[in-house]
């Protein structure tokens, strides 16, 4: 049914505005204001918020939404499970190392490549 849905989004400029009107542009305004509140009270470093959230967005829609549009191989719960638990990790903790105390060690610098 989603593959249905997203090839006649493609071609359909009517439907296609009033699916991101109804689902995205809502979805989106939600999670800008989730993000901004948190930096707000200090929770996150203060950032553009609506970036945030269409970031947050488009690696939801890459990472669940594309391969089932692309007929892929669905994912068991336990894999979506942890997928969702890396982009969120990702997106909350960003490429910043983690400290050595958390068991984690950053790799070292390339040659050549600035810190």
């Amino acid at each position: 049914m989603l593959l249905v849905l997203f090839q006649q989004i493609m071609v359909d400029d009517e439907l296609r505005r009033s699916y991101f009107t109804r689902v995205f542009l809502p979805v989106t305004t939600q999670l800008e204001a989730y993000f901004q509140a948190r930096m707000d009270k200090g929770i996150y470093r203060q950032t553009n918020a609506r970036m945030v959230a269409r970031a947050t967005l488009g690696a939801f829609v890459m990472n669940f939404v594309v391969p089932t549009i692309l007929g892929e191989r669905s994912m068991s719960g336990p894999e979506r499970k942890r997928l969702a638990g890396e982009l969120v990790d990702f997106l909350i903790g960003g490429l910043v190392p983690r400290p050595a105390s958390a068991g984690i060690t950053a790799p070292e610098p390339r040659e050549g490549s600035k810190p």
